[in-house]
């Protein structure tokens, strides 16, 4: 007698498969999110931690400085008065590891990438605050993971990107900077708040006037701690750079989390968030002459604006800004169109000249 075997038809196998395949569809977006989710709040964490970290170095530092000042701001080495390295490179200088990718026309320099060198992990001031043996061999890349946003992937591949923040000559070099990492071009993944007016002669950097966290004493920087950025991720900052109208709606880029005009930003009171651009605040030429950003060119009724949104502001005002770096290492005042009392106005601070 034959004994019949039971088994799956063709078409409940297919059905079955169909539900599995719907099953994922459902599943997998769901588990990309929640990975996504982890690696954020990794990020927040690492942010954090870093602003910790600073508020611990202001207490021990001389000068009461916030945000730890790489000996490259002070010093007059051509890698950080080119334009583009003080752009892209010295903004991530305060800590980090040694980079390891050089960027052809932009960073291609051998002593960025030298473990000795004056950019090395080594001579970062806030590592001695968050890693051990960091003046010893720092080979070890996993040492430096406080740095390291585990999404950062660079610029995303987009030509939106493309702005006038990176231009040398009237060739715009973003475009090289595409799915680079961060953290392996400049040591980091995140960058301070530089916030500030800058005098460029040709491709080197002359003078800088912050009017944000850097440079400026932590005990002097008391309105509105939990509004002022002091670290974020790189994109962040960029997408605050209106292209063709302050509304950022109308270009909606998505940042390092994927999120549209989104970042991670950790602000001077110790918090930290997801922070949406929004809509920039408009200046009108008085209220930048009264918080030292006089422009010698702005005519009667000219607006300007800064980096601030509803919930957010990258400039301390009121407290008074920070010369950073004048020509020839010594500040040039008074000058000529500029109000008396000094460049770049009266009531600043000149935290860092000549004290490294």
């Amino acid at each position: 007698m034959r004994t019949r075997v039971k088994a799956f038809t063709l078409i409940e196998l297919l059905v079955v498969v169909a539900i599995i395949a719907l099953l994922l569809a459902v599943l997998l977006p769901n588990l990309a999110s929640a990975r996504e989710q982890g690696r954020r709040a990794k990020c927040l964490a690492n942010l954090r931690n870093i602003t910790a970290a600073s508020h611990q170095y202001a207490q021990e530092d001389k000068k009461d400085l916030l945000i730890p000042a790489h000996a490259g701001v002070y010093q007059n080495q051509w890698s950080y008065g080119q334009y583009l390295w003080w752009r892209v490179g010295t903004p991530s200088s305060w800590g980090g590891a040694t980079p390891t990718h050089r960027i052809a026309n932009i960073l291609n320099l051998p002593i960025l990438v030298d473990p000795n060198g004056p950019w090395s992990a080594k001579t970062r001031p806030l590592n001695r605050y968050l890693l051990k043996n960091v003046y010893g061999d720092d080979s070890d890349r996993r040492a430096f993971d406080m740095y390291a946003c585990p999404s950062e992937t660079g610029f995303p591949n987009n030509d939106k990107w493309v702005t006038n923040d990176f231009v040398a000559g009237n060739q715009a070099v973003t475009s090289e900077l595409y799915e680079k990492r961060f953290f392996d071009i400049v040591g980091n993944s995140y960058r301070n708040n530089t916030i500030g007016s800058i005098w460029i002669s040709g491709q080197v950097v002359q003078r800088h006037f912050s009017s944000g966290p850097f440079g400026s004493k932590a005990s002097k920087i008391t309105a509105q701690v939990g509004r002022i950025v002091l670290y974020s991720e790189p994109l962040f900052y960029i997408m605050t750079v209106p292209q063709t109208n302050l509304n950022p709606d109308l270009s909606p880029l998505r940042g390092t989390h994927k999120q549209i005009m989104t970042e991670n930003v950790a602000y001077v009171d110790g918090s930290g968030r997801s922070t949406r651009v929004g809509v920039l605040a408009q200046w009108d030429s008085a209220t930048l002459e009264q918080m030292g950003y006089f422009n010698p060119a702005d005519s009667g009724g000219a607006t300007r604006y800064l980096r601030r949104g509803s919930t957010w502001q990258t400039d301390v005002y009121p407290t008074p800004g920070s010369v950073i770096r004048g020509y020839t290492g010594t500040v040039p005042y008074p000058v000529q169109g500029l109000p008396t009392g000094g460049w770049p106005g009266a009531g600043y601070q000149d935290n860092l000249l000549h004290e490294f």
